[in-house]
């Protein structure tokens, strides 16, 4: 079913109007999409994909995969050779459901952190990159993906398993120049 194009007000207005900012005409963000797209990486390890080695097969293809909005699907397909999925965040709750045939295998929540990450040398700011890699922290914290403040057994873990990825010197200590290490591989994202 195609999206409800007409303009509305109160609680009946369009899918398309929900994603326009409803600024002021002289805002600078005056008839932007309040969206972005994110990518996301299926494979079976974690860290950035390196699109120049041809060896490197971590992502996982042939996933079938549905992205809905309540019921409302929003985007549907396979993953490519890289494991990798782009998809559009809109605001409020979306749901990333892995298929098999037509059942759900598994559904993840999606949305997008807004505001700045953490400071680099905080235990919140280096347990939020090293999940953006895509190491496990537990399900801790207030969106229960592991980031807090807290130093614990999953962030030991997640620090080894960086510095063994990265060939880092293997000591599962946070120090000043790991944590430029981790913020830089974040900032190295494929394709950004």
């Amino acid at each position: 079913m195609p999206p409800d194009t007409t303009s509305g007000s109160g609680t009946g207005g369009s899918r398309i109007q929900d994603l326009i900012a409803r600024l002021q005409r002289s805002s600078p963000y005056f008839n932007s999409l309040n969206a972005v797209t994110m990518r996301i990486y299926f494979q079976t390890s974690p860290g950035w994909p390196d699109e120049s080695d041809d060896d490197d097969v971590r992502g996982i293809q042939g996933l079938q995969y549905r992205l809905r909005q309540g019921t409302y699907v929003i985007q549907e397909g396979t993953t490519g050779d890289d494991g990798k999925i782009e998809v559009l965040v809109r605001p409020g709750t979306l749901h990333l459901d892995i298929m098999h045939g037509d059942r759900v295998e598994s559904t993840y929540e999606v949305r997008n952190l807004s505001g700045a990450a953490p400071d680099e040398d905080t235990i919140e700011g280096v347990k939020r990159r090293l999940r953006t890699l895509g190491y496990q922290l537990g399900n801790g914290g207030t969106t229960r993906d592991g980031v807090d403040g807290t130093m614990n057994e999953d962030l030991d873990r997640a620090l080894l398993e960086f510095q063994v990825d990265a060939e880092e010197t293997i000591n599962g200590e946070a120090d000043a120049d790991l944590c430029e290490t981790i913020d830089d591989e974040v900032d190295n994202e494929p394709g950004s």
